[in-house]
């Protein structure tokens, strides 16, 4: 199979580490903007924006035409993209579109939205331009704003999708983009969902998620009588929520909560988090820092507490292991508020976290049992995600 990755020059040399041992053979193409923002100082506020304005609008422009140029050359092919919300990949898609390209939005991982989580302009204070044009999307798009009255996009890329026509019918869900032909999701709960916004019918496709075809679903458990707790230790550096310096009280107080737990602690490290930076603090309250991946420990624990927004929470849950999510500071997210059998922590982990180890919580079983059934667990298993991926996209080939 040949396979064209579009990426941006910044990327580029992160893609060739990856394929590199690869039997597929990849062409890479860059599609950068040539835009470059003028600077001046003599502008004032109202020439600002509209320089601001000028520039998304050329930016966007360059590269749909950009990719328009490379996707000519690759008629018979399907687009595979991880999203269909950023601007900068909505230009891509349009040009797909326009060439009568299928575009294939694969399965990662689904933010609810029932619970409209929030995005980067959210973040941001509310700008005076965002103001003045909620009134206006209020009655010509709606879907574009949240409950709180905020714009999903930032002003200048909500006014550049708007007037190119790109605007998806739902920002705050995966597939409401026209451009896009199959939605691969990863159970039944997220299509039913995705219906009731808008998305069709005949463009979603229950896959299930490929990292499953990777794992071992048969719990192991402890090998012995002893309880063994693992906490997947958030990043909250890694993310840029904070520095280093600032994550670490947080960090501490989640690992003094951890005291009065009557077995093995051990914390697991994401890949990109510096070992040196956090485990001398792990060892100093006596925990175990794994050198182990995350899936090997999961089978053998008995507890899991991981941030709020982490993917392993799925696996924690077809695994059936009793899951709490750290809640308490940024980012918080209701990512995973529709399984019932998490539990949270809300505010302080030194105080709470205690309770949560020694009161299970009531009715957990059943309730567990209920949200592996929303996750399609029985039919997503069978480690076949990955072909049922393979087989849409051959379907789309040979679609007229």
């Amino acid at each position: 199979m040949d396979v064209l990755i579009l990426v941006s020059e910044q990327t580029r040399k992160y893609v060739h580490e990856l394929i590199a041992e690869s039997s597929h053979r990849f062409e890479i193409q860059t599609i950068d903007s040539n835009t470059v923002p003028i600077q001046d100082s003599k502008a004032g506020k109202i020439g600002g924006i509209f320089r601001e304005l000028s520039y998304t609008f050329s930016e966007f422009k360059s590269r749909y035409l950009r990719s328009l140029f490379v996707l000519k050359r690759y008629p018979n092919t399907v687009l595979i993209t991880y999203d269909d919300r950023m601007p900068s990949l909505i230009s891509v898609l349009k040009a797909a579109y326009k060439l009568k390209i299928p575009v294939f939005l694969p399965s990662i991982l689904t933010a609810t939205p029932d619970r409209r989580t929030q995005t980067s302009n959210v973040l941001q204070e509310q700008r005076m331009v965002e103001k003045l044009l909620v009134p206006m999307t209020r009655l010509l798009c709606k879907n574009q704003i949240n409950n709180d009255g905020r714009l999903y996009y930032s002003p200048m890329s909500f006014l550049t999708l708007l007037f190119n026509g790109c605007l998806p019918q739902n920002p705050w869900a995966k597939g409401t983009q026209r451009f896009i032909s199959r939605l691969g999701v990863e159970a039944a709960y997220i299509r039913d969902m995705l219906l009731n916004f808008g998305v069709p019918t005949e463009r979603i496709v229950v896959t299930g998620l490929p990292i499953y075809d990777f794992m071992d679903f048969s719990l192991i458990g402890p090998h012995s009588d002893e309880q063994v707790l693992l906490l997947a230790l958030p990043q909250y550096a890694e993310h840029g929520a904070m520095g280093l310096e600032g994550a670490m009280p947080i960090i501490r107080d989640i690992l003094q909560g951890l005291k009065t737990f009557e077995g093995r602690v051990v914390v697991s490290l994401h890949p990109r988090m510096i070992r040196e930076n956090y485990e001398p603090e792990i060892t100093r309250f006596g925990y175990e820092c794994a050198t182990e991946n995350v899936e090997f420990w999961l089978r053998r624990c008995s507890i899991f507490i991981a941030a709020n927004t982490s993917s392993t929470i799925y696996w924690a849950l077809m695994l059936g292991i009793r899951t709490l999510l750290l809640n308490q500071t940024y980012p918080k997210s209701d990512l995973f508020r529709h399984f019932e059998s998490l539990q949270y922590i809300e505010e302080s982990p030194s105080r709470e976290l205690p309770d949560f180890v020694a009161n299970p919580m009531v009715n957990w079983n059943k309730l567990m049992l209920e949200d592996q059934q929303k996750l399609s667990k029985e039919l997503v298993s069978d480690g076949n995600c990955g072909k049922r991926n393979v087989e849409i996209i051959h379907t789309l080939l040979s679609s007229p």
